[in-house]
């Protein structure tokens, strides 16, 4: 057991009275009392018998006959036993003072040992320590946390020793340092560089000191200040390059307060809207933008900020405004910014980035004036090629009804159909809100019935189903070809006369492999068994076989009742 700890003094007080054994000798304190008690008892008797014998010599000399034993003891003994008890009574509270006192002396020089341990520990953990230099003896002593700063062993160093840990060009500077604070001239706070005696590496230091001219003595403390100081010299270097980067930057580079008022203004502004960096300090963000503007940036600052505030983890604001420039003219700027937030997570203002995009405005506004250009202008050859097809559908409708021949006649109207589905397609690219593709069910409902209208067959219905899918012109074409003739070889031999509710579906939707599937069935008598589609060389089926070709697709005939015939081909999209 350490006696300098009183720790482990009160640890094992307190497991001897747990374990319930008695002591092996009574506490030294009621020994001494005890003894204290038998001197003094011994010391009353040796005087009570000293006065006996004088009084035993007084009555010898007179001339008594009897001695007064009953006398002595009535006249001298009450008197000594008085003083006994009065002694025995002061020494026991003397005794008991003294302890009292000795107990608290002995409670105060623990709590001082366990303050002197706290303050090690707070020492090695703030990498600080304290020193005394006393004027008189030219002592210098320091505590352990000062040992450890500056690598030395023990506690009381001699001065020559404490000068030869900083580094030589620091000596003048300290020597001034405790000059001036001996003679009250200045106080005593310095940095400074140190080599350690016990692994020799370099050291910052910054110590403080005060004088006590009454006691002759110095009192300091000293701090490593290594690590903060290479922190604050990162610090100070990243603000450099980002100083220098925002400095040099072409885009503007600012910062406000919560309030909208700059902070920070960029030397950039002053090619951006020809003012000076300290002319913009003197503004907000108001001042900045023009009254169109307005509402778009406050809306989104307000938004931003408020969020800010609510806690919550805003994006960055996107906008591009107008802002005007000192000889009256305006400029048109993308702005980027975000809350700033503080070290606690509360709001300091705004941080932002403007970039001059006045350039790329203009070309933005040219290219979509020519995209409307070539929109129109490609909407109005949609428009004059579907005029051309259907002056060459007019054309052939007066050829036919020039032929007597009923067969030439229908050869050559359904010739006129193909060019109509032709003809459709640019129609409705030409009213499209995109002039690149259509939308291929609605193209497929409108040729169906105009298919049906024009065959006078009233006792057939169509119905078109599917998704919605756009195709452009070198597909739809094609693929509207291809219905247009499964359709017409429908209604010519699908519904005999006996047939009185006919019934034509085309369905198109996309396959699990991102396909067209084009689906063209009817409830009719259905093909001849023994009738292979392959082999079909008909007008009709070489445009159907010759369509696909071109489409990249494949076409098949699947089980009836009736027709029903299945194109799958690539949608190109």
């Amino acid at each position: 057991m350490d006696p300098a700890c009183p720790s482990d003094a009160v640890t094992a007080t307190d497991n001897n009275t747990a374990s319930g054994r008695a002591p092996k000798r009574p506490p030294d304190f009621l020994i001494s009392i005890v003894v204290s008690m038998a001197v003094w008892t011994t010391a009353v008797s040796i005087a009570v018998y000293v006065d006996y014998l004088h009084y035993y010599e007084a009555f010898a000399r007179s001339s008594r006959s009897a001695y007064p034993h009953w006398e002595f003891l009535a006249t001298e003994v009450p008197g000594y036993f008085g003083l006994w008890l009065i002694g025995i009574i002061s020494m026991t509270v003397m005794r008991f003072r003294l302890r009292r006192y000795l107990d608290s002396l002995e409670s105060a020089n623990a709590h001082l040992a366990a303050d002197r341990v706290r303050l090690e520990k707070a020492e090695s953990i703030a990498s600080f320590g304290s020193w005394e230099l006393d004027l008189r003896d030219k002592s210098f002593h320091g505590s352990q946390g000062a040992a450890a700063i500056y690598g030395l062993e023990h506690s009381t160093w001699s001065i020559p020793l404490v000068q030869s840990v900083p580094l030589p060009e620091y000596r003048p500077a300290l020597d001034k340092a405790l000059a001036d604070l001996l003679a009250g001239q200045a106080p005593y706070d310095i940095q400074f560089k140190i080599r350690r005696p016990s692994d020799g590496s370099i050291r910052d230091i910054h110590s403080v000191a005060m004088y006590d001219r009454a006691a002759f003595l110095v009192t300091g403390v000293i701090h490593d200040v290594t690590e903060y100081n290479a922190a604050q010299r990162q610090i100070q270097e990243s603000e450099q390059r980002y100083k220098l980067l925002a400095d040099n930057a072409i885009d503007v580079i600012w910062t406000t307060d919560l309030q909208g008022r700059f902070t920070y203004v960029s030397p950039s502004i002053l090619q951006l809207r020809g003012i000076t960096p300290e002319e913009g300090l003197q503004t907000s963000i108001e001042d900045a933008i023009t009254p169109a503007s307005h509402a778009i940036v406050h809306r989104a600052i307000r938004g931003v900020v408020r969020d800010a505030l609510a806690g919550k983890n805003s994006e960055p604001v996107y906008l591009e405004v107008e802002q005007p420039r000192k000889d009256g003219s305006t400029v048109w700027t993308e702005v980027t910014t975000r809350v700033i937030f503080g070290d606690h997570g509360q709001p300091l203002g705004l941080l932002g980035v403007s970039r001059d995009v006045s350039l790329r405005r203009a070309y933005r506004e040219q290219l979509e004036m020519s995209l409307r250009d070539k929109d129109v202008l490609l909407r109005e050859v949609h428009h004059r090629v579907k005029n051309n097809l259907q002056v060459i559908s007019s054309l052939l409708n007066l050829q036919a009804d020039s032929y007597n021949d009923p067969q030439a006649r229908a050869l050559l109207k359904e010739s006129q159909q193909r060019i109509r589905s032709m003809a459709l397609v640019h129609e409705k690219l030409y009213r499209s809100p995109h002039v690149s593709d259509i939308d291929f069910p609605d193209y497929l409902t409108t040729m169906t019935h105009e298919l049906l209208r024009s065959s006078g067959n009233g006792k057939v219905a169509t119905h078109v189903t599917g998704d919605a899918i756009r195709l452009d012109i070198e597909k739809a074409i094609p693929a509207g070809l291809i219905v247009n003739e499964l359709l017409t070889n429908s209604l010519k031999h699908a519904f005999p006369p006996h047939i009185r509710d006919g019934r034509i579906t085309v369905s198109v939707r996309r396959d699990s492999a991102g396909r067209v599937e084009l689906t063209v069935e009817d409830n009719g008598i259905g093909m001849p068994p023994n009738l292979k589609f392959a082999e079909m060389r008909t007008m009709g089926m070489t445009v159907i076989h010759g369509l696909a070709v071109q489409l990249d697709g494949a076409i098949s005939i699947l089980p009836g009742p009736g027709t029903r015939v299945q194109l799958r081909f690539p949608s190109g999209q």
